[in-house]
């Protein structure tokens, strides 16, 4: 299967996790929000481009490898089957899936608002900086895809998220994240989830 059609048809799987309602006893938040939080979670499984190219940029092949972004989108969507029971019917034969790009903005359309919700039912001072640092970066990129995160480093009450270009600073102060460039303390961390 192509590259283009693996990104299509995992589309349709994070669609339907997006719409898919989990209700607890104190929560309620889509499949992919599950989805998500497990995979940030798990970084002995899933590491920071791979996660990138699952949630935020499936449209920038991972390592520029088509081959190694084809299983990180065949990885999310088996993560989706089995965490939440969803599957889809077969593929018509002869579909043709919509190009790149167009099934990157999609699945950001998703993405994006799956990861302001994590964001905003997490309790901030409790958030470990590497969990903070890979929602973070998550999010950055899936906001602003062509500038995606492209390292993070962790250190005691800091994270340090990298484009490629810029470096930014994220450190807890007082139990509140605050959102440094420089020695500048810019705003809470609560300014970038917007």
């Amino acid at each position: 299967m192509d590259y283009q059609l693996n990104t299509a048809i995992t589309n349709a799987y994070v669609h339907q996790a997006f719409e898919k309602k989990i209700v607890g006893p104190d929560f309620a938040e889509s499949g992919l929000e599950q989805v998500i939080k497990n995979i940030i979670g798990d970084d002995i499984t899933y590491g920071l481009g791979a996660i990138l190219n699952m949630i935020a940029i499936p449209d920038t092949p991972y390592k520029e490898d088509f081959e190694e972004s084809a299983r990180n989108q065949t990885a999310l969507r088996e993560k989706i089957q089995s965490e939440l029971d969803i599957q889809l019917p077969p593929v018509p034969s002869g579909l043709t899936p919509l190009p790149l790009k167009e099934l990157g903005i999609r699945r950001r359309k998703y993405t994006i608002q799956a990861l302001r919700n994590i964001f905003s039912q997490v309790v901030e001072a409790q958030l470990s900086p590497l969990w903070l640092c890979r929602l973070t970066a998550l999010f950055v990129s899936t906001k602003f895809p062509m500038a995606y995160i492209r390292d993070i480093q962790t250190g005691p009450n800091v994270c340090f998220t990298y484009d490629g270009v810029a470096a930014d600073a994220y450190r807890k102060i007082g139990g509140e994240w605050r959102h440094f460039v420089g020695d500048i303390n810019l705003s809470s961390i609560k300014d970038v989830f917007v």
